[in-house]
């Protein structure tokens, strides 16, 4: 499967960019092979043959196409395809009753409430009781 929309575009580019580099070498050599052996028709014809088999070996490593099907036979010579797992995506909604509201941010009532049990910092301390008079400290 593909995994971004543009990625078919990318090989297809860096297949032309391959070819290219292939096709230039294969042209310096024809040349090297022309100007400076002795007996150019057998050179060029083992050249040929080595570019042929060249090719064969590469067609058939190549990765299959994702949009084309393959055949049955084709298989045996295939690494066996990866398994995807297709999966959505859904939002849990927590049950709440309907008398219970939403999480807020605590009242002034509640505020001096908490301050009035001791409770005056949103820290919690480190297990020191916390003094409830200035005078005991």
């Amino acid at each position: 499967m593909l995994k971004r929309r543009n990625e078919l575009g990318e090989k297809a580019v860096q297949v032309l960019a391959t070819s290219f580099v292939l096709l230039g070498g294969a042209l310096a050599s024809v040349f090297l092979i022309v100007t400076n052996s002795g007996t150019p028709l057998n050179t060029l014809l083992v050249f040929a043959g080595g570019c042929l088999v060249t090719g064969f070996i590469l067609w058939l490593l190549r990765d299959p196409d994702p949009l084309s099907p393959r055949a049955k036979w084709f298989h045996l010579w295939r690494r066996p395809k990866s398994t995807t797992t297709h999966y959505q995506l859904r939002v849990r909604k927590t049950e709440r009753s309907h008398t219970e509201s939403a999480p807020k941010p605590p009242t002034a009532e509640q505020i001096r409430e908490l301050a009035r049990d001791g409770m005056n910092t949103w820290i919690p301390s480190n297990g020191k009781p916390i003094p409830q008079n200035r005078e005991e400290t």
